[in-house]
């Protein structure tokens, strides 16, 4: 199959949601093959509103999505550019498993699937949207989201750059983006450029939206691409167009905007950021996509972990230990009702989107951490708990209940506050 634009007769092929699961009339979800950007790329679209974007296409796959080369001895992908036509499609490979398919679900999630004959079941191999970070241009211009950071900084500002607007990044709205430090030294008369400025290789990285970006496809070195990018002063940063031959790759993309929809992503490409040579000399020995500056008080989730880590090993030792078998005349005491209020399951479910995967911000071995926009418009950090049908005794329960009274009587300046808890079947929440 394949998605994408006949350029001569203006018609296109693309993928629609469902209004619903049962319904399946055209949803308000399209996802479609944009042939307006420098480098084509698939881009997932909520009515007129980008939602998510998979990264240009780099020769190999998209950029954004490099687990589609764990399966290319299953399948070939094309990406075909013409005068007629600008076409993605895959082709299985001999030996692929003898089906698969593309599904936009009713709620916006393209997902790549394909048939296990063993377990008679669907195996999603990508999907898209998969976590906070790919929701389009979630850091602003020049900002970068690594979904692997604290819950409270997955946010952050390249290198040599920091947020625009302070205030609103503490309240976590990161859409304005990020400023430079430092401005550039360039001049020219049209001919010449004179300048001090070089480049920040930041690696792993899904590239930026091409929308404002020149491309040259002929198979220039990147050492070239570079050269251009450096000679002229709008340009702020370059990478090259094509990695399918291996090496640093060929041919050029250069930005000569902001940077937007910038993310983390592991196998991703490498970007190369123009800088003032004293930005330069600052960030040369880190080589990472941002600085521990950039996000709204790394020390505060620094402080978090730190306490909740101790926290939580003070409940293992309390529930691990052997303990003396007490008799119920001198049983331990019930933990005193906690002191922040109680709220409806519906209610979080609500503000999570039904603990959709796009909103996670967080996960670890005792559970996951959602982003939650509550009715008033509050954005808030919900940790949901299952506690298990199967477990035959109360451990569980005991330590959720000792999380939530030690958590609701913490009080620091630097801590986030818990606000309230839900307790509805096998449901745990903290707020």
């Amino acid at each position: 199959m394949k998605i994408g634009k006949n350029l001569w007769t203006g018609s296109d092929w693309h993928l629609t949601s469902w209004r619903s699961s049962s319904d399946p009339l055209p949803g308000r979800f399209p996802c479609t093959t944009d042939t307006r950007r420098g480098v084509p790329e698939n881009v997932l679209w909520d009515g007129d509103v980008e939602r998510y974007r998979t990264g240009p296409w780099n020769g190999v796959s998209f950029s954004g999505v490099p687990e589609m080369t764990t399966y290319s001895d299953m399948f070939r992908y094309e990406l075909t550019v013409s005068s007629g036509e600008v076409t993605y499609g895959y082709v299985a490979k001999p030996g692929a498993p003898p089906f698969s398919r593309l599904l936009l679900t009713d709620d916006g999630v393209v997902q790549c699937l394909v048939w296990d004959a063993t377990t008679r079941a669907w195996k999603s191999f990508f999907q898209g949207p998969r976590d906070i970070c790919d929701a389009y241009g979630k850091c602003g211009a020049f900002g970068v989201c690594d979904a692997g950071a604290a819950s409270t900084s997955f946010c952050g500002c390249a290198a040599g750059f920091s947020p625009a607007s302070p205030a609103e990044w503490k309240m976590r709205d990161t859409s304005s983006g990020c400023r430079r430090d430092v401005a550039l030294d360039c001049a020219g008369d049209g001919t010449t450029t004179k300048t001090t400025d070089g480049f920040l290789r930041l690696r792993g990285v899904k590239l930026p939206d091409t929308s404002n970006a020149t491309v040259d496809m002929s198979g220039i070195e990147l050492e070239e691409c570079g050269a251009r990018c450096l000679g002229n002063c709008s340009c702020v940063a370059y990478a090259p167009a094509d990695i399918a031959g291996g090496g640093a790759g060929s041919s050029c993309i250069m930005w000569t905007d902001g940077l937007v929809d910038l993310r983390s992503v592991d196998g991703g490409q490498d970007i190369y950021l123009r800088l003032a040579k004293s930005e330069l000399e600052l960030a040369k020995p880190q080589h990472q996509p941002f600085r521990t500056k950039l996000v709204i008080g790394a020390s505060i989730a620094s402080s978090l972990v730190v306490i909740l880590t101790v926290i939580l090993a003070i409940l293992f030792v309390i529930t691990r230990c052997p303990r003396p078998r007490i008799s119920a005349a001198h049983s331990i005491q019930p933990i005193p009702a906690p002191t922040v209020p109680s709220v409806e399951l519906s209610s979080m479910k609500a503000a999570t989107k039904d603990f959709h995967g796009s909103n996670i911000i967080g996960r670890g071995g005792f559970g996951i951490v959602y982003e939650g926009n509550l009715s008033d418009g509050k954005k808030v950090a919900i940790k949901r708990l299952i506690i298990q049908p199967s477990h035959t005794d109360d451990e569980g329960e005991k330590a959720f209940d000792r999380e939530l009274e030690l958590m609701s009587k913490l009080r620091h300046g630097n801590l986030v506050q818990l606000l309230a808890y839900c307790k509805d079947g096998n449901e745990r929440l903290l707020v």
